[in-house]
């Protein structure tokens, strides 16, 4: 599944993403934390692998997550304000603050809501 992460077509991307957060498992982070380092062009791609990152809840994600609150896109900073919400990280709280901060409505909605 981690190999799905790179290939070629966006939505086995997206999906491979997708099915690792559904899945659960803390393995799966490094691999989802590649697409949001190595910023994949596709932008449907990273708000996957940022939402996978939460439902998985790890706080290893948590430092791509506060770079992904820096993307240019709005969807993108509201889809790592959610993701961050879903982890219990001091680390995570940092980063809630500023999401509430955002000049976009969506991501401080996002960031309010978290969990």
């Amino acid at each position: 599944m981690l190999t799905a992460l790179k290939d070629s077509d966006i939505s086995v991307r997206a999906s491979a993403a997708w099915a690792l957060g559904e899945i659960g498992s803390e393995q799966a982070i490094k691999g989802l934390l590649s697409i949001l380092k190595d910023l994949d062009e596709d932008e449907g791609v990273r708000i996957s692998a940022t939402q996978a990152s939460g439902k998985i809840g790890s706080e290893q994600a948590v430092e791509g997550l506060l770079v992904a609150l820096k993307d240019s896109d709005n969807d993108m900073r509201s889809s790592a304000a959610w993701a961050l919400g879903e982890i219990s990280s001091e680390q995570a709280v940092e980063g809630l603050l500023t999401a509430l901060k955002d000049s976009d409505i969506s991501v401080r909605a996002s960031a309010a809501l978290s969990s």
